[in-house]
């Protein structure tokens, strides 16, 4: 046995023991030098082609398969494993005719893999006919686009081009269609040389920021749920509830409260007040309960009269969190999305942020709101301190500082904005607003909101 020989037999003897270790990478290479030194024994292709396979190479695998099925084509395997790259890479009727040779050998998995590929094919012709009588009819669902365009991708070859284009008429009809900036991408990724990479990866970006959106609903959804489980499970009894009853009277109705205390129905989304239970709830004592006397009662349930309802839930203003939200003023006064008419907001502009800022420094100390005001400013205690002792021309040159540190370029409106806790079950605090939350509460919408917002300094 010649040299060479016993050197290509050395090298595939070690390439089989790193496959056996799952270290497929170098056992690729030491066939490569076995093939190198013995290039007419096919049997080493097939061995390196199920190496790459396992390296998810599925282009060159099938180039080694080729060498390999060159001179043994009986090989019933060798068919299937080239079948299966072939549908890695998305050439379906390439894998369809590996799969009818094994079936045409007599491999019984061959017809059924040969089988279900032509049923997904002429079920996929069909498929899309189906979508595109829909888009002929002018269909305005974004759907029917997305679908059309996975189903152009599933084709043999797969038109990148048309999946594009479907994807591209899916995201004019939806802004927000999460999985057709994702699939844009992808498709992006396959025609490089059409698009930058800034194009490519501006869709990869706009995906992740729809997805953390909806994840972050999801999970301000999924805990309003379980607060109010909490709250149904353990509703506010006796005393505690006439407490409460007492001292948000005139601010918000009966119902109003007796939902927010876990009396209520489910009405398939939405909660009706449970009368009948709420009643008898109240009916336990007498209706004479001193609101003034509220030692007895809970830390927070003594600031019954400050309490808030929102999600129908109770909460509480956390006292030492706030911040001031910037809109532009062209977003408020077109907006056909929301209605900013109950919003409170001001025009952000020098005169109105010193009357607001004058109005607290009036007292011989700085009152709690002057310090309050200060820090939506960005202000630190010290600096309000010291506007409060300067004159009207010195705080006027410091409010213009602060308007100048912005540097907006269109006029803006502006409001200054609370942390507020949602209350448990037992009134006490339980979590924070979300910040998308903390601008519904203020009646804002937070996507309108500009970035040199300040939501909760402290």
């Amino acid at each position: 046995m010649e040299s060479s020989e016993l050197d290509a037999k050395y090298f595939c003897f070690r390439a089989q023991q790193r496959v056996e270790k799952n270290d497929h990478k170098r056992a690729i290479n030491d066939f490569t030098r076995a093939i190198r030194i013995n290039p007419e024994d096919k049997e080493i292709y097939l061995l390196r082609a199920k190496a790459k396979v396992k390296c998810e190479l599925y282009l060159k695998a099938i180039e080694d398969f080729n060498s390999y099925l060159e001179c043994n084509s009986n090989n019933v395997n060798a068919f299937l494993d080239r079948g299966d790259c072939y549908l890695k890479v998305g050439s379906k009727e390439q894998a369809l005719k590996d799969f009818n040779e094994a079936c045409l050998l007599g491999s019984e998995l061959g017809r059924d893999k040969k089988e279900y590929l032509e049923s997904f094919l002429k079920n996929g012709e069909t498929y899309i006919k189906k979508l595109s009588k829909e888009i002929n009819h002018e269909t305005t669902n974004p759907k029917t686009y997305f679908l059309r365009a996975m189903a152009y991708k599933n084709q043999d070859g797969g038109d990148y081009e048309l999946v594009i284009d479907d994807l591209n008429k899916c995201i004019d009809l939806d802004p927000n269609y999460e999985d057709a900036y994702f699939e844009r991408y992808n498709a992006k990724n396959i025609l490089t040389e059409r698009f930058s990479k800034e194009e490519i990866e501006s869709d990869f970006e706009k995906y992740k920021s729809i997805r953390l959106k909806r994840i972050n609903a999801e999970n301000r959804e999924a805990n309003i749920r379980e607060r109010n489980q909490k709250i149904k499970n353990n509703p506010l009894k006796t005393e505690i509830l006439l407490y409460l009853i007492k001292n948000l009277e005139g601010k918000y109705s009966e119902e109003q409260i007796g939902i927010a205390s876990g009396y209520f129905l489910e009405s398939g989304k939405s909660k009706i007040l449970d009368k009948e239970k709420f009643q008898k709830a109240k009916s336990k004592i007498v209706n004479s309960i001193d609101v003034k006397d509220n030692s007895k009662y809970p830390y927070n349930l003594r600031y019954a009269s400050e309490f808030r309802i929102f999600h129908e839930l109770f909460c509480l203003i956390d006292g030492e969190h706030g911040g001031r939200v910037f809109i532009p003023s062209r977003i408020v006064n077109e907006s056909k999305e929301w209605d900013y008419s109950q919003a409170k907001l001001k025009d952000y502009n020098l005169n109105n942020l010193f009357d607001e800022y004058d109005l607290y420094l009036r007292e011989e100390e700085p009152t709690d709101e002057a310090y309050k005001l200060g820090e939506s400013m960005g202000f630190s205690r010290e600096k309000t301190k010291k506007m409060h002792s300067e004159s009207r021309q010195e705080r006027e040159d410091e409010l213009r500082e602060e308007i100048k540190i912005h540097s907006f370029t269109e006029p803006m409106k502006y409001i200054d904005v609370e942390q507020y806790w949602f209350l448990d079950e037992n009134l006490e605090s339980d979590e924070w607003f979300e910040i998308e939350e903390i601008a519904e509460f203020h009646g804002l919408r937070y996507e309108d909101c500009d970035q040199e917002s300040s939501w909760c300094d402290g």
